[in-house]
């Protein structure tokens, strides 16, 4: 019949108007909750016990509801009116406060999961610092131990092997010039990286027992002048690594100068007939990568092939100091 569906109507209204409004309080401090709740409840019951009162009256005059006598607003009506309201408010707010249970749950669950998420983040990086500290007086001992070991060998080889022992000492100031090397970021004096290119010539000269030829031209005054490290010693190695160096008649060269405040380092060799690694052009644009993140634009590197079988690389910083 028609009247369940009124009542159904009503109770589903009190039902949801009920939820929003609770849901809306909840939001608010618990002093404003304890003022507002018992005065919408006495909202909800009047309102809708009038409209209920009034929907009654309605179907029984269109003879949709039949009412012995009609129906009159008693206390009794009423009291049996508002015990349903606030039944169904009950629910209502039950079914809030379930609502809210399971969001508060949820959420202690995602915090739960978020903080077990970061316990696990941060003890890997503790492990991973730990495990730095640990590489890093690793790094500290094992060159201790391989310095004072190329002592003894050179200490022990300087009579008997005069070229083992030049050798062991050039290998020995190389690697300890590589292991000070600052950050990427930073600068050297030039002047420390050409006594290591100095070192690397001797090492292959004696290695090869002076069947290289290679010719170091300095120019200018390089004290005080600041570089990035070990971009002239890359040049070097690729020198040798790419290189003929066995023609007499046409040595490599490699020349550093410094005039008016600008740095030239330039390298020319015969090209090897059989080439080893990664090409030229590889290891090139990689120190054009470092002079532009650097320099932002003052420095330069040109490389070609010329003549007929020759390599040449120039790099150029404007204002190095």
């Amino acid at each position: 019949p028609i009247t369940y569906v009124v009542y159904y109507f009503i109770y589903l209204s009190v039902f949801y108007t009920n939820a929003y409004l609770f849901n809306r309080i909840n939001k608010q401090k618990t002093t404003i909750r304890i003022l507002f709740i018992p005065t919408i409840i006495v909202a909800e019951i009047v309102i809708f016990g009038l409209i209920n009162f009034y929907l009654e009256k309605t179907m029984i005059y269109f003879g949709l509801m039949e009412v012995p006598g009609g129906i009159k607003l008693t206390f009794v009506s009423a009291a049996m009116t508002a015990w349903r309201l606030l039944y169904f408010i009950g629910f209502s707010t039950g079914y809030v406060y379930i609502l809210k249970s399971m969001e508060e749950s949820k959420r202690t669950e995602e915090l739960r999961r978020q903080n077990l998420e970061n316990t696990i983040y941060n003890q890997r990086l503790e492990n991973e610092l730990v495990k730095v500290e640990n590489d890093y007086l690793r790094s500290q001992i094992n060159p201790h131990f391989l310095f004072n070991t190329l002592s003894f060998i050179y200490n022990g080889t300087r009579k008997t092997a005069p070229d083992a022992a030049s050798a062991i000492l050039s290998l020995s100031d190389m690697m300890r010039y590589a292991l000070k090397q600052p950050g990427s970021s930073d600068t050297i004096y030039i002047n420390d990286e050409v006594e290591q290119v100095e070192n690397l010539i001797n090492l292959h000269k004696l290695r090869t027992k002076n069947s290289v030829f290679v010719d170091l031209e300095i120019s200018g005054d390089l004290t005080g002048v600041k570089f990035l490290p070990l971009m002239l010693l890359t040049l070097v190695e690729n020198v040798f690594k790419h290189g003929n160096l066995s023609n007499q008649a046409n040595p490599g060269k490699i020349k550093v100068e410094y005039l008016n405040n600008k740095l030239i380092i330039s390298t020319r060799n015969l090209i090897a007939e059989k080439q080893h690694g990664e090409s030229n052009s590889v290891g090139m644009e990689n120190i054009r990568k470092r002079l532009d993140g650097f320099y932002k634009g003052t420095a330069s590197l040109n490389y070609s092939k010329i003549e007929t079988n020759a390599f040449y690389t120039e790099i150029v910083v404007e204002n190095v100091n």
